[in-house]
């Protein structure tokens, strides 16, 4: 078994996983299949972004079979903004688009065997730890809450601005918005880790808003040295 290609970021972390457990296991993988999403320490995938740019991608590269991860069949499109069925979307590349909720339906689509009919797994034991749930709660809380704090800064100088100001920086709410959604749903299918992830996507997201929105204000004002403050930190990353 051979891999190559340039790997950047968490997205490949469920096809790392099932490839390397079907290495160890001596398993055959299928040269036609692909997926994305991150793996969560409880074996379940995580939200990606530009998932249908990864299946157009795939699509090009011969793949017939692509997984996403669960809860993101309506996926944005990086370059328009706008939702995409993932599963009409590879319908029209001809390619079978499969949601892919844990590690078992990552080993099952790449390689056709399941791990249920291998091996005896006891569901008990791999339940996460009730402290570490604790634990999790208590973080998910507290970035939430740095979350809803930067909405509380955020909300009334938009709610200040005519609505046609508003309406032109929905480029600056958008990333916001579709991070709190993921928070939410990771939260509701008790994805803590996802979730832990997503509350500090929406942190990142909303302080990022309070900056451009401070340099906005400063440049109509005519405060270009206190604008040129704000964005100093970005230029320099």
């Amino acid at each position: 078994m051979r891999s190559g290609g340039h790997v950047d970021g968490p997205s490949a972390g469920m096809l790392t996983t099932a490839t390397f457990l079907a290495l160890l296991r001596g398993d055959a993988v299928k040269t036609d299949v692909t997926m994305t999403g991150t793996i969560n320490p409880d074996g379940t995938s995580g939200p990606v972004a530009g998932i249908p740019q990864k299946l157009a991608g795939a699509a090009a590269a011969g793949k017939k079979s692509f997984g996403y991860p669960v809860g993101m069949r309506q996926a944005e499109d990086l370059r328009t903004g706008e939702r995409v069925d993932l599963e009409t979307f590879g319908a029209a590349l001809g390619v079978t688009v499969v949601e892919v909720k844990t590690l078992r339906d990552a080993y099952l689509l790449l390689t056709g065997i399941d791990l249920g009919d291998r091996a005896s797994i006891d569901v008990a034991a791999l339940a996460t730890p009730p402290e570490l749930v604790e634990a999790l709660n208590i973080r998910v809380d507290m970035w939430r809450a740095s979350a809803e704090s930067g909405f509380a800064r955020v909300g009334p100088v938009l709610d200040a601005m005519t609505p046609e100001m508003r309406e032109s920086l929905q480029w600056l709410q958008a990333p916001i918005f579709q991070a709190v959604k993921a928070a939410t749903a990771c939260e509701k299918a008790g994805q803590l880790f996802a979730a832990e992830q997503e509350w500090m996507e929406v942190m990142v997201a909303t302080a990022a808003a309070e900056d451009e929105l401070a340099i906005l204000e400063a440049a109509r004002l005519g405060k270009l040295e206190e604008a040129f403050s704000v964005l100093m930190p970005y230029l320099e990353l």
